[in-house]
């Protein structure tokens, strides 16, 4: 049986805090299917990849399956699989860590304290919404991260936010000790 945890993940970040600790600020990515500029470069990859298909194949429909296959996830699946994951995403912020919460493969909290974060760099989406990167993240600074698949000196993200101006300003004020 599953907790309402489980299936919330601003919940389950909550549920994740240390006692005493304050969430100075608490948000989720962008729900739905998203289009980035970034993603004009798929569009030629698949052209590309189908006509490179088409030359080495002569055109035989049997031997071009496997570049369509690769076409189609490229043009249309790759964007249902990134807002699935999306879906599962909540971020928190506290005086002294950074956290993604994620439902992926049964759910990890990405704990990453403000004293480890190099640069943080906000893509304006021009909307008042953002992305925020936050630069290498020094090994050893105590990130710890539940994820299996993730490195905890790997970047991370705050991807597509409401209000990303504000978050990195308060960011930085955190980091400059203010």
């Amino acid at each position: 049986m599953s907790s309402p945890a489980d299936t919330d993940p601003a919940l389950a970040l909550t549920q994740r805090l240390e006692p005493g600790e304050p969430l100075l600020w608490q948000g989720a990515p962008r729900q739905g299917l998203l289009w980035r500029p970034e993603d004009w470069l798929g569009v030629v990859f698949a052209a590309g990849w189908l006509g490179l298909g088409w030359w080495i194949t002569e055109g035989d429909p049997v031997t071009l399956v496997p570049f369509g296959v690769v076409a189609f996830y490229v043009l249309v699946v790759r964007f249902f699989v990134q807002a699935r994951v999306r879906a599962g995403q909540a971020y928190g912020l506290t005086p002294t860590r950074l956290l993604i919460q994620t439902r992926r493969r049964g759910g990890g909290l990405r704990s990453i304290p403000l004293a480890a974060v190099g640069e943080v760099l906000l893509r304006d989406h021009g909307d008042g919404s953002g992305t925020l990167r936050f630069g290498q993240i020094r090994p050893g600074a105590g990130a710890t991260s539940e994820l299996r698949d993730t490195k905890a000196a790997a970047p991370a993200y705050f991807d597509s936010i409401a209000d990303a101006r504000v978050v990195y300003e308060r960011i930085e004020a955190l980091r400059r000790g203010e």
